[in-house]
């Protein structure tokens, strides 16, 4: 069990996920309205401020005529899969992005099923032409790049860590950094 310690362990990741799937789209409207109906507990400006770094386009905009429904996306990510496991027989590679395709129909359910979405899945490096929801988003030209926390398993996973930083002791190539900006 030592070898899980600082990891996330994808096959959990995965049965959560999937029975997630299977729960009617009712209870995350259900859940939206309880959540939204929080909101005046919070700090208006700082909840804009957060909308506004993960959002950057402030103007209306529409969906490009590639966005999916929900649906479309379940049916692609399954003929993803599907394609991908023939594809073994025949050698030729097949990006599945399932990881990412969770997490994405995890937060879009709570929509209305009419709704569509655009969105680049992998690591971007280029500027999105239309709004898309992504993972990382290029540091210049990013307006169009709308950040999501995608690939969950694999970037978001933290370490109980009871010693305080200034307590750390600084050696290899972070020492030699943390030596060039002391003065």
């Amino acid at each position: 069990m030592k070898k899980f310690k600082y990891k996330n362990v994808k096959s959990f990741y995965y049965l959560k996920n999937i029975i997630l799937l299977l729960v009617p789209r009712i209870f995350y409207r259900l859940k939206l309205k309880s959540e939204l109906n929080k909101l005046n507990q919070y700090d208006r400006q700082y909840i804009l401020s957060r909308v506004n770094y993960y959002h950057k386009e402030r103007n209306q905009f529409t969906v490009s005529p590639d966005a999916l429904t929900l649906k479309q996306l379940r049916n692609r990510q399954l003929k993803n899969i599907k394609d991908h496991i023939l594809s073994r027989k025949h050698s030729s590679p097949t990006r599945k992005h399932t990881t990412y395709f969770l997490d994405l129909y995890r937060f879009f359910s709570f929509f209305q099923s009419d709704k569509k979405l655009d969105f680049m899945f992998g690591d971007i490096n280029k500027r999105p032409m239309i709004p898309c929801v992504v993972k990382s988003r290029p540091i210049v030209d990013s307006e169009n790049a709308i950040i999501m926390k995608l690939n969950k398993i694999r970037h978001f996973h933290f370490i109980n860590d009871h010693r305080k930083f200034v307590d750390k002791k600084k050696c290899g190539s972070m020492e030699r950094k943390w030596n060039k900006f002391r003065i």
